[in-house]
């Protein structure tokens, strides 16, 4: 449900034949009739008209030149009601019938369409409240941390919106720390360790205190068309931003008393796809890596484990596998999981952790093995489908949460209203 103040206009212009004139709303209670639960789809749109703080809707009531007009507010309100179809309150203001109809007549007409927009709204929302039935659900003594990729858009889409609810439920399960998956600036990276978008992507839109915790990031393609070691060295500038090489890995404790760690190969999967050595713009930047020492080094990094390491996880740009009709065959796909597929499994690899598709996902082929996870859209977000493998995919501005003990790794779904859209538990 969406709680807001809905807005009344002051003033209404209407056309009539060569004519135009504008009379002024004087809301009362012959004019306002109340407030209904309506769901999108009952509403039959014949016009739109918008300002900078509510849309207009005339709804065609069915009685010429008599629609019934109804308010929202504009910008993020419009996109949810539209993106969602979710149930809103609305006031609903009735323009006085034409004299030569009945009283009687009219009251039956907007009775019985009062009562099918009501039975609607009940449908449609216990339908939303069905869905809003997950809550989160943290084991005690968790570690907890945030993953997220694909944003960097000086606040452009809904880069602002995830930003705000990453903090509040930073704040809310005391987050650790971020993983970061990649294509951190966009369209084309940074060019140094002082270009504009560090300010007015990273640290103007992150500000919150709860997100001034360690970064663990890595490169994603749109990186590589700027000047990836200049993300390398903004490492030595940020007291949060971490990336000591475009590979590295790092080892974490847990907080659950048990002694146990969890290990991280943070890796740079764009060396790994041979395409991109003959193109124009990646091609200056991958020609410098030796993918073969990358992939010696993912395999011992991931086979040589201390004993009291609990959770072997690898975090990657490209995913191995995806639901989206444009990736999940796509060549760069492909190769990321010719490269690394069998390695991680025959190493018993837990989890992979991507973005690069702008959704959030959870697939495991077969059923076993390697638990795949997406995680790209922390500004935009785009289409994805279900695979025969897929445990959870959704088209949502968002991120993952993970919570993680000893014997068990939490994971939940949460979009940019804090919304939890999936929770799934890995156990040991």
């Amino acid at each position: 449900m969406i709680r807001t103040v809905w807005q009344m206009p002051t003033r209404h212009s209407r056309t009539s034949g060569s004519k135009s004139y504008q009379r002024d709303f004087k809301p009362s209670k012959r004019r306002f009739e109340g407030f209904l639960f309506i769901p999108l789809p009952v509403l039959r749109l014949s016009a739109i008209r918008s300002s900078d703080h509510f849309l207009q809707i005339p709804v065609t009531s069915g009685v010429e030149n008599n629609p019934i007009y109804c308010l929202c507010l504009h910008s993020d309100i419009r996109r949810k009601l539209a993106g969602e179809n979710l149930i809103s309150v609305i006031p609903v203001l009735k323009r006085q019938p034409y004299q030569n109809m009945s009283l009687q007549m009219n009251r039956i007409y907007y009775a019985k369409r009062i009562l099918l927009a009501v039975i609607l709204a009940i449908i449609s929302l216990e339908s939303s409240l069905a869905q809003d039935s997950l809550k989160l659900d943290i084991q005690k003594g968790a570690i907890n941390f945030i993953v997220f990729g694909d944003w960097g858009r000086f606040g452009d889409d809904h880069q602002i919106p995830v930003a705000q609810q990453m903090a509040r439920t930073a704040r809310e399960v005391e987050v650790t720390f971020f993983v970061n998956l990649g294509d951190n600036f966009y369209p084309k990276g940074v060019a140094s360790p002082t270009d504009p978008h560090w300010h007015y992507s990273l640290e103007e839109i992150y500000k919150d205190f709860a997100l001034q915790r360690e970064w663990y990031s890595v490169l994603g393609n749109h990186d590589y068309l700027g000047n990836p070691d200049a993300q390398v060295a903004y490492t030595k500038i940020s007291r949060r931003w971490q990336m000591p090489a475009r590979y590295y890995n790092k080892s974490i404790g847990l907080r659950d008393g048990s002694g146990k760690r969890m290990k991280f190969t943070f890796i740079d999967t764009n060396p790994l796809i041979p395409e991109f050595y003959q193109n124009q713009e990646y091609g200056p930047n991958v020609k410098s890596q030796d993918s073969t020492a990358q992939k010696a080094w993912i395999k011992e990094s991931i086979s040589v484990l201390e004993p009291n390491v609990q959770w072997n996880l690898v975090v990657g740009h490209h995913p191995m596998f995806t639901g989206s009709l444009s990736r999940r065959e796509g060549y760069d796909t492909k190769r990321i999981r010719n490269s690394l597929n069998q390695l991680l499994n025959t190493h018993m690899v837990d989890a992979y952790l991507a973005g690069h598709d702008h959704s959030l996902q959870h697939l495991q082929p077969g059923g076993k093995g390697v638990h795949h996870f997406v995680s790209g859209s922390a500004s935009e977000a785009t289409q994805v489908d279900k695979l025969d493998y897929s445990k959870f995919a959704a088209r949502a501005y968002g991120f993952l949460l993970f919570s993680v003990t000893a014997k068990e790794l939490v994971v939940h779904a949460i979009d940019y209203q804090g919304k939890i859209l999936y929770r799934t538990s890995i156990t040991k």
